[in-house]
């Protein structure tokens, strides 16, 4: 059996991928090493300077993709 799959950051590869761009892209962008943007886009890290470039590049809101992540009022838990 293999690894379960993180369906949030494949989605949001996915989604990143339509828009031409990737991780790697959007942290050379952001001058983060792309290990810290994958970590932060699986869920295992907080960052929001990385969430926010991730949400820019995927085309959304910071809490929109990552809504467990911020309160009904858009502050960070």
């Amino acid at each position: 059996m293999g690894k379960p799959v993180n369906t949030d950051h494949e989605i949001l590869k996915h989604r990143l991928r339509l828009r031409g761009s990737s991780l790697s892209q959007v942290a050379r962008l952001i001058g983060e090493r792309p290990s810290t943007v994958t970590l932060v886009s699986q869920g295992l890290r907080k960052s929001d300077k990385i969430q926010k470039a991730l949400a820019e590049a995927a085309g959304c809101s910071p809490e929109e993709l990552f809504p467990d992540r911020y309160q009904d009022d858009g502050g960070i838990k």
